[in-house]
């Protein structure tokens, strides 16, 4: 499966934006980012709060359709793509 990082957020990765994480079987979305931060220990405090959920500051999408934070247990396939983008305010 496939991760794709806002530009901020590959300082964290080595300055990889796509990532590739082999899976055996579907995972669910918070399984999937424990894998990406064992490889990448640098994200935990970047992209978690204290209560290791997804700071406000980002948002996360499943094959380019935004997901809410009570989607993050359902199954993802191994050929999905994660992305995880810093939210922009703009005025």
């Amino acid at each position: 499966m496939r991760f794709r990082l806002s530009g901020n957020l590959a300082k964290f990765t080595n300055y990889k934006k796509d990532l590739q994480i082999d899976i055996d079987q579907s995972n669910t979305l918070t399984e999937l980012v424990a894998h990406l931060i064992a490889q990448y220990p640098a994200l935990k405090e970047v992209i978690y709060d204290k209560e290791l959920k997804f700071k406000k500051g980002y948002l996360v999408s499943l094959n380019g359709q935004k997901i809410n934070p009570d989607e993050y247990h359902e199954l993802i396939k191994n050929n999905d793509r994660i992305d995880i983008f810093t939210a922009i305010a703009g005025g």
